[in-house]
Protein backbone atom coordinates (compact mmCIF):
# COMPACT_ATOMS: atom_id res chain seq x y z
CA UNK A 1 0.00 0.00 0.00
CA UNK A 2 2.84 2.43 0.83
CA UNK A 3 4.44 1.69 -2.56
CA UNK A 4 1.17 2.53 -4.36
CA UNK A 5 0.80 5.82 -2.48
CA UNK A 6 4.44 6.71 -3.09
CA UNK A 7 4.09 5.85 -6.79
CA UNK A 8 0.90 7.93 -7.12
CA UNK A 9 2.53 10.85 -5.32
CA UNK A 10 5.57 10.75 -7.63
CA UNK A 11 3.36 10.38 -10.69
CA UNK A 12 1.23 13.37 -9.64
CA UNK A 13 4.36 15.45 -9.03
CA UNK A 14 5.80 14.44 -12.42
CA UNK A 15 2.58 15.25 -14.30
CA UNK A 16 2.27 18.64 -12.59
CA UNK A 17 5.91 19.48 -13.25
CA UNK A 18 5.60 18.53 -16.92
CA UNK A 19 2.40 20.50 -17.45
CA UNK A 20 3.99 23.59 -15.88
CA UNK A 21 7.03 23.29 -18.13
CA UNK A 22 4.86 22.73 -21.19
CA UNK A 23 2.66 25.70 -20.33
CA UNK A 24 5.63 27.99 -19.79
CA UNK A 25 7.38 26.75 -22.90
CA UNK A 26 4.28 27.10 -25.03
CA UNK A 27 3.60 30.59 -23.69
CA UNK A 28 7.11 31.71 -24.59
CA UNK A 29 7.30 30.00 -27.96
CA UNK A 30 3.86 30.93 -29.31
CA UNK A 31 4.31 34.70 -29.30
CA UNK A 32 6.70 36.63 -31.51
CA UNK A 33 9.52 38.32 -29.62
CA UNK A 34 9.66 41.57 -31.59
CA UNK A 35 7.05 44.04 -32.79
CA UNK A 36 8.24 43.57 -36.35
CA UNK A 37 7.77 39.77 -36.15
CA UNK A 38 4.34 40.19 -34.53
CA UNK A 39 3.15 42.58 -37.22
CA UNK A 40 4.58 40.36 -39.94
CA UNK A 41 2.58 37.43 -38.52
CA UNK A 42 -0.62 39.47 -38.04
CA UNK A 43 -0.84 41.21 -41.40
CA UNK A 44 -2.80 38.88 -43.66
CA UNK A 45 -6.29 37.53 -44.31
CA UNK A 46 -7.61 35.27 -41.53
CA UNK A 47 -10.45 32.79 -41.46
CA UNK A 48 -12.06 31.46 -38.29
CA UNK A 49 -10.98 27.89 -37.49
CA UNK A 50 -14.37 26.20 -37.42
CA UNK A 51 -13.09 23.04 -35.73
CA UNK A 52 -12.66 25.16 -32.59
CA UNK A 53 -15.87 27.15 -33.05
CA UNK A 54 -17.93 24.02 -33.67
CA UNK A 55 -17.15 22.89 -30.13
CA UNK A 56 -18.75 26.08 -28.84
CA UNK A 57 -21.77 25.72 -31.10
CA UNK A 58 -22.20 22.08 -30.03
CA UNK A 59 -22.18 23.19 -26.38
CA UNK A 60 -24.81 25.83 -27.11
CA UNK A 61 -26.99 23.33 -28.94
CA UNK A 62 -26.65 20.86 -26.06
CA UNK A 63 -27.81 23.59 -23.66
CA UNK A 64 -30.80 24.26 -25.90
CA UNK A 65 -31.68 20.55 -25.95
CA UNK A 66 -32.35 20.77 -22.20
CA UNK A 67 -35.13 23.28 -22.88
CA UNK A 68 -36.59 21.40 -25.86
CA UNK A 69 -39.56 19.88 -24.03
CA UNK A 70 -40.28 22.92 -21.83
CA UNK A 71 -40.40 25.54 -24.60
CA UNK A 72 -40.52 23.86 -28.03
CA UNK A 73 -41.17 27.04 -30.05
CA UNK A 74 -38.35 28.95 -28.34
CA UNK A 75 -36.06 25.92 -28.72
CA UNK A 76 -36.69 25.75 -32.47
CA UNK A 77 -36.14 29.49 -32.89
CA UNK A 78 -32.90 29.50 -30.89
CA UNK A 79 -31.62 26.40 -32.66
CA UNK A 80 -32.09 28.12 -36.02
CA UNK A 81 -30.31 31.24 -34.75
CA UNK A 82 -27.34 29.16 -33.60
CA UNK A 83 -27.17 27.46 -37.00
CA UNK A 84 -27.28 30.83 -38.82
CA UNK A 85 -24.62 32.24 -36.52
CA UNK A 86 -22.41 29.23 -37.26
CA UNK A 87 -22.85 29.78 -41.01
CA UNK A 88 -21.88 33.46 -40.64
CA UNK A 89 -18.75 32.55 -38.69
CA UNK A 90 -17.79 29.99 -41.35
CA UNK A 91 -18.16 32.63 -44.08
CA UNK A 92 -16.26 35.38 -42.26
CA UNK A 93 -12.76 36.57 -43.07
CA UNK A 94 -10.75 39.20 -41.24
CA UNK A 95 -8.08 41.11 -43.09
CA UNK A 96 -5.48 42.82 -40.92
CA UNK A 97 -3.64 45.40 -42.98
CA UNK A 98 -0.21 47.04 -42.61
CA UNK A 99 -1.75 50.52 -42.36
CA UNK A 100 -3.46 49.64 -39.06
CA UNK A 101 -6.89 49.01 -40.55
CA UNK A 102 -9.04 45.90 -40.68
CA UNK A 103 -11.69 44.65 -43.05
CA UNK A 104 -14.19 42.00 -42.02
CA UNK A 105 -16.02 40.33 -44.87
CA UNK A 106 -18.84 37.83 -44.88
CA UNK A 107 -19.34 35.86 -48.09
CA UNK A 108 -22.52 36.76 -50.00
CA UNK A 109 -23.04 39.90 -47.90
CA UNK A 110 -22.72 43.38 -49.36
CA UNK A 111 -21.68 45.03 -46.10
CA UNK A 112 -18.02 44.84 -45.17
CA UNK A 113 -17.07 46.12 -41.74
CA UNK A 114 -14.03 48.35 -41.51
CA UNK A 115 -12.05 49.12 -38.39
CA UNK A 116 -8.61 49.56 -36.94
CA UNK A 117 -6.26 47.37 -34.97
CA UNK A 118 -3.54 48.01 -32.43
CA UNK A 119 -0.93 45.80 -30.80
CA UNK A 120 0.13 46.41 -27.19
CA UNK A 121 3.74 47.33 -26.53
CA UNK A 122 4.33 44.00 -24.73
CA UNK A 123 2.92 42.16 -27.82
CA UNK A 124 0.42 40.26 -25.65
CA UNK A 125 -2.80 42.08 -26.51
CA UNK A 126 -4.58 42.91 -29.74
CA UNK A 127 -7.24 45.64 -29.89
CA UNK A 128 -9.90 46.06 -32.55
CA UNK A 129 -11.51 49.48 -32.85
CA UNK A 130 -14.78 49.88 -34.73
CA UNK A 131 -15.04 52.43 -37.52
CA UNK A 132 -17.86 54.82 -38.41
CA UNK A 133 -20.76 54.74 -35.95
CA UNK A 134 -19.28 51.80 -34.05
CA UNK A 135 -16.22 53.17 -32.26
CA UNK A 136 -16.25 50.30 -29.75
CA UNK A 137 -12.83 48.93 -28.76
CA UNK A 138 -12.46 45.23 -28.04
CA UNK A 139 -9.26 44.00 -26.40
CA UNK A 140 -8.04 40.42 -26.73
CA UNK A 141 -5.20 38.53 -25.09
CA UNK A 142 -3.04 36.83 -27.70
CA UNK A 143 -2.61 33.15 -26.87
CA UNK A 144 -0.74 32.16 -30.00
CA UNK A 145 0.51 34.05 -33.02
CA UNK A 146 2.33 32.73 -36.05
CA UNK A 147 2.02 33.26 -39.79
CA UNK A 148 -0.44 30.35 -39.88
CA UNK A 149 -2.44 30.76 -36.67
CA UNK A 150 -3.86 33.49 -34.44
CA UNK A 151 -5.51 32.44 -31.17
CA UNK A 152 -7.07 35.13 -29.00
CA UNK A 153 -9.37 35.39 -26.00
CA UNK A 154 -11.47 38.34 -24.93
CA UNK A 155 -9.64 40.14 -22.11
CA UNK A 156 -12.59 41.62 -20.23
CA UNK A 157 -14.87 38.60 -20.42
CA UNK A 158 -15.88 36.61 -17.34
CA UNK A 159 -16.17 33.48 -19.45
CA UNK A 160 -12.96 33.03 -21.42
CA UNK A 161 -13.72 31.97 -24.95
CA UNK A 162 -10.87 31.41 -27.34
CA UNK A 163 -11.22 32.29 -30.98
CA UNK A 164 -8.77 30.66 -33.35
CA UNK A 165 -8.04 32.02 -36.80
CA UNK A 166 -6.08 30.32 -39.54
CA UNK A 167 -4.36 32.07 -42.41
CA UNK A 168 -6.40 31.98 -45.56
Amino acid sequence: MKKIIATLTLLTYFVCACSQKTETASNNSTLPQTEQDAKKALVRVWKIDMTEMDKLFDERLAELEKEKDKKPAKYKQHKELVKKERELFAQTTLEIKTDGTTLRKIENKKEDKKGKWDLSKDLKQLSFIGDGKDKKTEVFDIIELSEKKLAITRTASDKKQNTVFIAK
